[in-house]
C-alpha cells in the first residue's frame, strides 16, 4: 500500500492516523451522547439509541470532510445511493441473513417446540416496517456510512480483508458495550454478562465477515451494506418473538457463525476483495472493482 503524506499540521496528523482519529471521535460521540441523554437527564433507551447509533456516521462526515473536502463528502453520498448491484446481492442481504437466522434459532433445545405461529401476512407487512424504520432509526444508518463507508476500505489496504474485518469487529463490538447499562437494551440482547458479552462480540465478528463479503461484491456499496445490516436486526426483532424459549444471542452466533464460516472458506478467506493493492492518498482510498 502506497501512503502519500503530504499534508502538515493538524491535516497531516489525521491523514497519518485516519481510522484511529474516526475510531476515537466514533466512540467519543456515541458514548458522551449515552451519558448525557441515559446517564444524566434519564432518557430511555427508546430515545439514547437511535442517537448515540450515529456516531460512525457523524466520525465518518467530520473526517472525510477534513480529508476530503467536498469531493470526498460526494463520493461518500454516491456509495450510500449505490443501489445497482446484481440481484444476487439483494438476496443475500435480504433472504440468506433470515435463513441462517432461521436455522441458528431452530436448532436451540426448545425453540421449535415453543414456536407462536403469526399470520403470514401480519409477518410481511412487520416484516417491511420494521426493516425499513430500523434501517433509518435502528443504526445501519448511522453505523455504516461510518464502519463499512470509512474504516473498512481502510482497514483492508492496510491489513487486508480478514484481519481487517476482524479488527473492525472487535472495535463495533466494543462500541456497543456501554448500551448494556441500559436494562431495556441489554434485555433485548440476553442480559449483561460474561458469557452473553462474549456470545456477542463473536456473533458480531460473524456479522462483520457476511458484510464485508456484500460490500466487497458490490463495488463498496454503503447501501446494501444498510440493506444487510438492517435484515441482521430484523431478523432479530421478528423471529426471535416467534419463538419465546430463545432468550439469548446464540440462535445469531450459531447462524451467522455458519455463514460467516462457509464464506471464509468458499473465498479462501478474501472475502471477494481484489488482490490488486489498494491505494491510500491524501486520505483518500481507491476501491478496486470486485473479483
Amino acid at each position: 500500500m502506497e501512503v502519500q503524506e503530504t499534508a502538515v499540521g493538524w491535516r497531516g496528523v489525521l491523514e497519518r492516523h485516519q481510522v484511529t482519529a474516526f475510531f476515537v471521535l466514533a466512540y467519543g460521540f456515541s458514548w458522551l451522547a449515552e451519558f448525557v441523554l441515559f446517564g444524566l437527564l434519564g432518557q430511555p433507551a427508546a430515545l439514547t439509541v437511535p442517537v448515540i447509533t450515529f456516531g460512525p456516521t457523524v466520525a465518518a462526515v467530520v473526517m472525510t470532510a477534513a480529508l476530503q473536502g467536498r469531493p470526498g463528502l460526494g463520493r461518500l453520498w454516491a456509495r450510500m445511493r449505490a443501489w445497482r448491484v446484481g440481484r444476487r446481492w439483494y438476496a443475500a442481504a435480504l433472504l440468506l441473513i433470515p435463513i441462517f437466522y432461521l436455522v441458528g434459532t431452530l436448532v436451540l433445545p426448545g425453540a421449535l417446540a415453543s414456536y407462536a405461529p403469526e399470520s403470514l401476512v401480519v409477518l410481511v407487512i412487520t416484516w417491511f416496517i420494521v426493516l425499513t424504520l430500523g434501517g433509518v432509526i435502528g443504526g445501519p444508518l448511522g453505523e455504516e456510512p461510518g464502519w463499512r463507508g470509512f474504516a473498512l476500505p481502510r482497514l483492508q489496504a492496510q491489513l487486508g480483508p480478514l484481519s481487517g474485518t476482524l479488527l473492525l469487529g472487535f472495535v463495533w463490538a466494543g462500541w456497543h458495550f456501554p448500551q448494556f447499562f441500559m436494562p431495556e437494551w441489554a434485555n433485548q440482547n440476553g442480559g449483561l454478562s460474561a458469557a452473553t458479552l462474549a456470545t456477542f462480540v463473536a456473533t458480531v465478528l460473524s456479522v462483520a465477515v457476511i458484510l464485508t463479503w456484500i460490500f466487497n461484491h458490490t463495488g463498496g456499496s454503503v447501501l446494501l451494506a444498510m440493506v444487510a445490516h438492517s435484515s441482521v436486526n430484523t431478523s432479530q426483532a421478528v423471529l426471535n418473538p416467534l419463538f419465546p424459549a430463545v432468550n439469548s444471542d446464540l440462535n445469531g452466533l450459531i447462524g451467522f457463525g455458519i455463514l460467516a464460516i462457509a464464506i471464509l472458506v468458499g473465498t479462501h478467506g478474501r472475502l471477494g476483495y481484489p488482490r490488486q493493492e489498494a491505494t491510500v492518498s491524501a486520505g483518500f482510498v481507491s476501491i478496486p472493482s470486485p473479483t
